[in-house]
């Protein structure tokens, strides 16, 4: 990626976001870099696993501005790791482990998704759809309704 970057211009400073997901028994091992996301619903209820890596999430930990001022933000799309980017440096993702359970969905995706759909919509969705495909299909649909304008990457897993 490095050495294509240096011969062209236009793609020099890019990046790319990861999320990925371990499942073993009943363990969840993540790992994460950017502000793609992992989510587990369980019993109708989501929660967000992963955390971003991103300028606004870090002005909203740092209590600089709100969940809802950050929707809006100028700089809402910048991270703060990422794979690639400006320097060869390797990029440490962020880890994290938890129980999983049959019944549960995980939800890994870019935040093409998260940024078109609040979070109880991704929940109402998800709880809503019987078919992993159907669930994934319907999640994609939603985003592009309202506006659509990044890529949109779903993964659904339901543990039995």
């Amino acid at each position: 990626m490095f050495s294509y970057a240096k011969k062209h211009f236009e793609v020099r400073g890019m990046g790319t976001t990861l999320v990925l997901a371990y499942l073993h028994r009943d363990d969840m091992h993540i790992a994460w870099a950017g502000d793609s996301r992992l989510y587990r619903l369980r019993e109708g209820d989501l929660e967000l696993v992963s955390h971003d890596h991103s300028l606004v999430q870090q002005m909203i930990d740092d209590g600089d501005i709100s969940f809802v001022e950050s929707l809006v933000h100028p700089d809402r799309n910048l991270v703060t790791k990422c794979l690639g980017g400006k320097s060869e440096v390797l990029v440490e993702p962020e880890f994290r482990s938890g129980k999983i359970q049959p019944g549960d969905r995980i939800l890994l995706c870019s935040d093409g998704l998260n940024s078109m759909l609040a979070d109880q919509q991704i929940a109402d969705i998800m709880s809503a759809q019987q078919s992993l495909s159907d669930c994934t299909k319907a999640l994609i649909d939603q985003a592009n309704e309202f506006d659509g304008n990044d890529n949109i990457t779903v993964l659904l897993i339901e543990i039995n």
